[in-house]
């Protein structure tokens, strides 16, 4: 078998809460096209076998995305859990909850990101989740794109002015 193998994009994320930038798995489909293969943690505005156009500054460094060139379709979340638990326990809160259209990934003890793909129940799912954030379990956030041409969070001074 014949099989491309993955490579590592990267996008700068400045006003992220959490980091600043973030790198993730793609396969190349194309010249400086690439079809991203994990859930993306903390961008928003990437999803899952999005087809986006990446190009490296410089000589070594990993390409940086610069647009989404096709949506696939799929769907993210972001689940932090608030209630004090551990690893074992929140995926077992997931996996109580999804079904054969949701995939996740763990961060960490408490922080998740889940796909829900094309097929998936989006709705459904969104409130499941927001029942368990009514119960104080977990908070979560969807990551559609908060600023034109950017898959960054917005600046907190603009949150706040």
């Amino acid at each position: 078998m014949n099989q491309t193998p993955l490579v590592k994009l990267h996008v700068d994320l400045p006003n992220h809460w959490s980091v600043g930038g973030e790198s993730m798995w793609a396969k190349p489909v194309g010249e400086n096209l690439y079809q991203l293969k994990n859930i993306p943690f903390f961008s928003y505005g990437l999803n899952y076998n999005d087809i986006v156009k990446a190009i490296a500054k410089n000589e070594g460094f990993k390409p940086e995305i610069l647009e989404v060139v096709e949506a696939s379709g799929h769907q993210t979340l972001r689940v932090i859990f608030t209630d004090n638990k551990g690893k074992k326990e929140h995926i077992s809160v997931i996996e109580s909850i999804r079904t054969e259209h949701i995939g996740y990934e763990g961060w960490d003890d408490e922080q998740f990101t889940l796909n829900i793909t094309p097929s998936g129940n989006y709705d459904e799912f969104f409130d499941k989740l927001d029942e368990l954030e009514s119960k104080g379990i977990l908070s979560f956030e969807t990551c559609e794109q908060c600023i034109e041409g950017s898959f960054d969070a917005v600046p907190e001074d603009a949150e706040n002015g």
